[in-house]
This record gives structure tokens, C-alpha cells and sequence, in this order.
């Protein structure tokens, strides 16, 4: 209930600093006329124009309306929430050689975020991910190239819907959508194992295995678009994921504390 009376009250200031105009989305601005009249008429006592009956019942009216918005403001990133991201990422991860006359298999650039809301503006978070990719030689079926991926992430992200409609004064209206960028340090480790590989010098086949280990610092931007209080699909842009674009959905856990 006291979520719900904060909600209301901010509305209420959100509508009087827009003079009548609300913008949802962030898209397109109404004029809403009706609201003007009946404040006019609220205020100056016009009850010749408005029966105390039409007063109450469009009050009412009113009421839900200023709810609704409030409810779709509270969409945004909320404080103290967790958020659960799995991905998938579009990358050229595979090795720039000519794979014509191999079997191809791949396990797609794939991870599971977990995020952590500490201040209105403010979260952090880690990742899981992996990829794998094999190919296996149709002429010779024991000459196989496999490659894997492993990365673990951590960082923090500052969100700025929020700021956006402040510093406008609320004349941007972001209602369900959550802006957001920072960056994450990632650790990489990166296997490659091939079996039965013609050495064109020595005339041989040879076995080539490696492993290796990688610490990187890298940015991201992104958006989020919420299609239910918990429920939004993602867009990320940047070096921070498993790959230059990263896309998926997010799942909010609200604190019921606050």
C-alpha cells in the first residue's frame, strides 16, 4: 500500500510539471483536453458546467488514470530489485579459415546474467558464458578443430531513464524503458584442441592443443523495453558480452521490502 501511495504522489507531481501534456513512451505527446476541463471546472467551482454526479465519477476516472501511469513509471529499473538475463550473442567468433569440406557444429555465444539493483541509478552484476565450435573433415574424419570459450563477467551499469526525465523535466517520458551502460571485466579462457592436421612443411600430421587465459576491461551500452512490470526484452551493444551485439530477455525479481 505505501508503494502505492508513493506512486501516486509522484504521479501527481509528474502531471502537474508536464501543463497537461504527458508523453507516453517517450513518443508521441497528448493533449488531453478533458483533463484541463475538469481541473477548471475543480477548481473554480464551475458546478453549473459539472453535477456534483459528473464531479465524483470523473474524479474516479482520474484516479485510474493517474494509477495506470504510475504503475507504468514504476516499470522502469527499479532500486534493490534482481534482475536474471539469459543471452545470446552475434559475433565473428569463428576462425577466419576456409571451413569448405567440413561438418560444422556450434554452440552460439550464450550466457546467463545475474544483476543486483544498489541505488536508483545504479546496479551490479556478473555473467556466465560459453561458446564452442567443432569442426570435423568430411575426406578425413579424425582431422577435427574444436574451439571453446569460457568468460566470466563482472561490473556495474548506471541507468539513466530516470535522470533523463529529471534533467527534462519530465518532458521526456520514458515510461517502460530502462537506458543503460558501464562496463564489465572479463575473464576469459579459450581452448583449442586439433587432432590430425597436415603440416605442409614437414610432410606430417600433427595434433595441436592450447589453452589460454585473457583479463579484459569492456564497455556496454544498452536498452531494455518492459512488456510487463517483470518482464522485458534486451538489446546490448559492446565488448562487455560474449560478443559485439548481445540480445534476450530479462526476468525481475522485486524486493518486497521496499
Amino acid at each position: 500500500m505505501s508503494h502505492l501511495l508513493s506512486l501516486w504522489k509522484k504521479t501527481q507531481i509528474f502531471l502537474k510539471r508536464l501543463n497537461g501534456k504527458v508523453k507516453f513512451q517517450g513518443l508521441v505527446f497528448l493533449k488531453i483536453k478533458e483533463f484541463t476541463f475538469v481541473n477548471d471546472c475543480f477548481q473554480k467551482g464551475r458546478n453549473e458546467e459539472i453535477g456534483l454526479f459528473g464531479q465524483a465519477l470523473l474524479k474516479s476516472m482520474m484516479s485510474c488514470f493517474l494509477l495506470l501511469i504510475g504503475l507504468l513509471a514504476s516499470a522502469q529499473y527499479g532500486n534493490h530489485d534482481w534482475y536474471i538475463s539469459p543471452k545470446i550473442s552475434f559475433a565473428d567468433f569463428s576462425d577466419r579459415n576456409n571451413w569448405d569440406g567440413y561438418s560444422i557444429s556450434k554452440v552460439p555465444p550464450i550466457s546467463v546474467g545475474v544483476e543486483k539493483g544498489v541505488t536508483d541509478f545504479l546496479s551490479l552484476g556478473s555473467f556466465i558464458g560459453i561458446s564452442h565450435d567443432k569442426y570435423v573433415n568430411d575426406t578425413l574424419s579424425s582431422n577435427i578443430h574444436r574451439y571453446s570459450d569460457m568468460v566470466i563477467g563482472s561490473g556495474g551499469m548506471v541507468h539513466f531513464a530516470g535522470w533523463i526525465e529529471q534533467w527534462t523535466d519530465y518532458s521526456v517520458f520514458l515510461g517502460d524503458w530502462d537506458i543503460y551502460a558501464g562496463f564489465n571485466v572479463l575473464f576469459k579462457w579459450k581452448s583449442t584442441n586439433e587432432t590430425d592436421v597436415w603440416n605442409e612443411e614437414l610432410m606430417i600430421f600433427e595434433d595441436h592443443k592450447s589453452d589460454s587465459f585473457d583479463m579484459k576491461l569492456r564497455p556496454l551500452m544498452g536498452v531494455r523495453y518492459f512488456v510487463t512490470d517483470n518482464f522485458c526484452m534486451m538489446l546490448e551493444i559492446g565488448y562487455a558480452n560474449m560478443g559485439l551485439v548481445t540480445t534476450g530477455v530479462t526476468f525481475r525479481i522485486p524486493n518486497q521490502n521496499y
